[in-house]
């Protein structure tokens, strides 16, 4: 899925899309699939409930459609997140990505099996208490490292964003920003970010999203999410996103900046 040995103007950019101090423990090289490395992937679940919704993503500029995100979520008998998978589909319905997110543990750091079938490269995550095992599988080689939880710092992995800032719901109210470490996982490291509320009116709450470090502060814009205030479902996301541009039908170097319309069924 890309380079991943960038330089630091990049790489902050690389780290602001995979949004949503590092110990490397150890790092392991091997050719085996991802599927076999860490075991056959979760299938989804249905003992209890489900639900379905769509993410559109226009180009903020042109207005023009540029994929699209098919949501399947699977509940338990309390109502929380069991699983989810998610389709990325180009505007002409063919699919070009697929991820698969797993509630196994702690609710705001889930494990992630996402696929690149434009490059056939995949990234894996298991998530652990103490800590979190990565492996990225690029041009046939499979890299696998080991990586130290946060320390006093709440740990976010990818979708479990959405169940971080339920669960700050009430303290974001005050528009104060509240810290967490995200997982870049292409970078194998946590990222310090905050999130703030900057407006809010009976039907609409707004976030935004930015890095702890005053100096990649200064290189990228923040993003923002808007969210239904009654609901708390999100509605819109705006900012960079951790698809990678197309070219040709393969993935390209940079990520695409998208204005996302979220639609429940």
């Amino acid at each position: 899925m890309g380079k991943f040995g960038l330089k630091f103007a990049v790489y902050t950019v690389s780290v602001y899309a995979a949004l949503f101090s590092v110990s490397a423990l150890s790092s392991v090289k091997s050719e085996k699939p991802l599927l076999e490395d860490f075991g056959p992937a979760t299938e989804l679940v249905s003992n209890e409930g489900k639900s379905a919704f769509l993410g559109r993503a226009y180009d903020p500029l042109t207005g023009d459609l540029l994929y699209i995100e098919r949501y399947q979520v699977t509940f338990d008998e309390r109502g929380a997140h069991r699983n989810s998978l998610v389709e990325y589909i180009n505007p002409d319905g063919t699919p070009f990505a697929v991820k698969q997110v797993r509630y196994d543990g702690v609710a705001t750091a889930p494990s992630i099996t996402f696929k690149d079938y434009r490059d056939n490269n995949e990234i894996r995550v298991e998530s652990g208490l103490s800590r979190t095992t990565v492996a990225i599988r690029e041009n046939g080689e499979t890299n696998v490292s080991l990586i130290a939880a946060p320390v006093d710092m709440s740990m976010v992995i990818d979708a479990g964003f959405d169940q971080f800032l339920q669960q700050n719901w009430d303290r974001l109210q005050n528009k104060d920003p509240v810290p967490f470490a995200f997982l870049a996982m292409a970078r194998r490291s946590w990222i310090n970010f905050s999130v703030e509320m900057i407006a809010a009116t009976d039907e609409q709450v707004q976030f935004t999203i930015a890095p702890q470090n005053f100096f990649i502060r200064l290189l990228v814009d923040p993003i923002n999410l808007t969210y239904d205030a009654t609901t708390r479902r999100l509605l819109r996301f705006e900012g960079i996103t951790p698809i990678e541009k197309s070219q040709s039908g393969q993935a390209a170097s940079g990520n695409i900046v998208a204005r996302i319309e979220y639609e429940y069924f």
